[in-house]
């Protein structure tokens, strides 16, 4: 449930406690993700391939970093020639007018990566007084829309076991988001800062702080970020990596509790001197 006074929320963050909040961005906006039609190997079911998209899809989703939206919902939004079997809708050569189209939808939705994916194995085997085992082979790249720079295929492979092929088919397929939220943690981390650093606990040590990101960031408990002192040097700003924190208590849309893993005196020092500390989620989560 999203928390409606969140004006409130940062006010007592930022009146309470000796070390008080550097002046703060706003927080992490969502970018807009376009899940693009897969295509397929010789001999895989249509209707197979959608189901891996679709769990895909569902896994960005329910990530909660981005704005999601399903290519089968615009127009001109097909796949491009492939020398694999590729989406029934895909255009098989197309004009460069046609792929103009789907690149200028692309843009009016301010969209600022596109995912696609090819599903290359599927099988369903049936072992001696084990049921039968279901494995999808598939890889997922993005290409970023802003400077065209495309990340190499990922390749996943999910089994599952079931009593019927059918039972088998959806426990590989119920394994997909497990797997994609290290992918997306991995290929689209996020920047926001450093609200507020506690005060130290009985021990003088600093123990926990507040970031200025929450659940409009789907930030989740256990996920990990970077912590960076940011500095200007000449003119030119460089950052330097000073501490690691753990998502501990999502407080709102705009605000998180974590508990500090590494650097507390750094972080602390930094915060009383109203330097910049810029947080940047970590390629793991949920560890």
């Amino acid at each position: 449930m999203k928390y409606t006074y969140i004006g409130f929320i940062i006010f007592l963050i930022l009146s309470v406690g000796e070390i008080k909040a550097q002046p703060a961005d706003s927080p992490s906006t969502k970018e807009t993700i376009i899940i693009d039609y897969f295509s397929r190997a010789r001999g895989i079911p249509y209707s197979f391939v959608e189901a891996v998209r679709k769990q895909v899809m569902n896994s960005f989703i329910e990530r909660g970093r981005h704005i999601v939206v399903d290519a089968e919902n615009m127009d001109n939004m097909e796949l491009s020639e492939s020398e694999i079997i590729s989406h029934p809708k895909a255009i098989m050569g197309r004009h460069p007018s046609e792929e103009d189209l789907r690149n200028e939808a692309i843009r009016s939705l301010g969209a600022n990566y596109v995912i696609s994916g090819v599903v290359t194995k599927y099988e369903s085997v049936r072992k001696e007084n084990s049921g039968y085992v279901s494995t999808f082979c598939f890889s997922v790249s993005s290409l970023n829309v802003c400077n065209g720079q495309s990340t190499t295929p990922e390749e996943f492979k999910m089994t599952g076991n079931g009593r019927s092929p059918e039972e088998a088919d959806e426990r590989a397929l119920g394994r997909i988001p497990f797997n994609m939220i290290f992918y997306i943690d991995n290929h689209f981390k996020f920047r926001t800062e450093v609200l507020r650093v506690e005060a130290p606990n009985d021990k003088g040590k600093y123990k926990e702080l507040y970031i200025h990101s929450g659940s409009d960031m789907g930030v989740q408990n256990g996920d990990l970020f970077d912590v960076y002192l940011e500095t200007n040097i000449g003119g030119a700003v460089a950052k330097t990596k000073i501490g690691r924190i753990r998502a501990k208590e999502v407080c709102g849309d705009e605000v998180t509790k974590c508990s500090i893993k590494k650097g507390g005196e750094e972080m602390a020092k930094a915060m009383q001197n109203k330097d910049r500390l810029i947080v940047i989620s970590a390629g793991e989560a949920l560890f």
